[in-house]
């Protein structure tokens, strides 16, 4: 397994129902339900934020953003709202996104210290995104969060250099560890 991958990639990889079922039984997290959707999450019992907020937050104000600006490309809108919130509550300036277009402005318009990058967009490839910030020679650092189970097509991905792939169902405390 590279250093780059947390899980397995194309046909190893256990379905979501089994993954979740083998892993809860084992551990002492807690999946949270209102982001099952597209992206399940996972924190430990101990955790004193147990879990995403209901409530909507707004971002973190640039001056009190001590860890940077982040943009999350993901077009499942439970996934985008709770990493929304919960990286907020971690001290990152988010700008979110849900296509390719949407994400180039974003970009554009100030670039981000990292990107956390869905795959399967509605306007295409987000692999797309990943090659465009590579082109522009920025200093941001991608993280790209994927269902995607092709070994060719994350082959290709990795090849653009991601700082790394996470598999869904991911972990928070894995996310935040590759993002610091």
């Amino acid at each position: 397994m590279s250093a780059t991958e947390t899980r397995g990639s194309g046909s190893d990889l256990p379905s979501h129902a089994a993954w979740r079922g083998n892993w809860a039984a084992t551990s002492s997290f807690k999946a949270v339900p209102e982001v099952e959707a597209g992206l399940l999450l996972f924190y430990p019992e101990s955790s004193s934020s147990g879990g995403p907020s209901t409530s909507h937050q707004a971002d973190s104000p640039r001056s009190q953003s001590a860890k940077g600006r982040l943009l999350i490309v993901e077009d499942d809108g439970p996934s985008r709202s709770a990493l929304r919130a919960l990286l907020s509550r971690e001290g990152w300036e988010v700008v979110t996104s849900v296509t390719i277009a949407e994400a180039r402005a974003a970009i554009a318009a100030a670039a981000p210290d990292v990107v956390l990058l869905d795959l399967m967009l509605p306007d295409g490839d987000g692999a797309a995104i990943l090659s465009a910030v590579r082109a522009q020679n920025l200093a941001t650092r991608v993280v790209v969060i994927t269902g995607v189970g092709d070994p060719a097509r994350i082959e290709r991905v990795r090849q653009l250099g991601p700082q790394s792939i996470l598999f869904k169902p991911i972990q928070m405390s894995e996310l935040l560890n590759t993002i610091q």
